[in-house]
């Protein structure tokens, strides 16, 4: 065998190995890969009151039934019955429900390059925002 065609065989073995590689991995967006994301069927709540805090879930029929019938109101909460409840999101890394205006310290409100939102019980990114 003369020296060029023992590199094109060594090529070949290696866009044969590449290919396996991507062929053989998990495709992009699988269950393992949006784990922990929000769930894009379900709305998130947090009460506002200082006697209760709690975060709630609604499913977005609920919500749509909810508002439909209170077109300015918010839900209740199911905890302590109150209807001071903001919107809220859920922390992709320990799912506590969180303000949707959880940021890094020192960070500026809502601006663009305020950087990621930081989750207030883990301090990981939250995905919220």
């Amino acid at each position: 065998m003369s020296k060029t065609t023992i590199i094109k065989a060594g090529i070949a073995v290696a866009f044969l190995a590449v290919a396996a590689v991507l062929l053989l991995r998990p495709a992009p967006n699988t269950e393992d890969e949006i784990a922990g994301y929000a769930d894009p069927t379900a709305s998130y709540w947090l009460c506002t009151s200082t006697t209760c805090a709690k975060g709630f879930e609604l499913s977005m029929a609920e919500l749509g039934a909810f508002l439909e019938a209170n077109p300015d109101a918010t839900p209740a909460c199911p905890h302590c019955k109150q209807t001071a409840s903001v919107r809220a999101a859920k922390c992709a890394s320990c799912k506590e429900i969180i303000p949707k205006t959880a940021r890094a310290a020192g960070s500026r409100g809502g601006s663009k390059d305020s950087g990621p939102a930081l989750c207030p019980k883990c301090g990981k990114p939250s995905g919220a925002g």
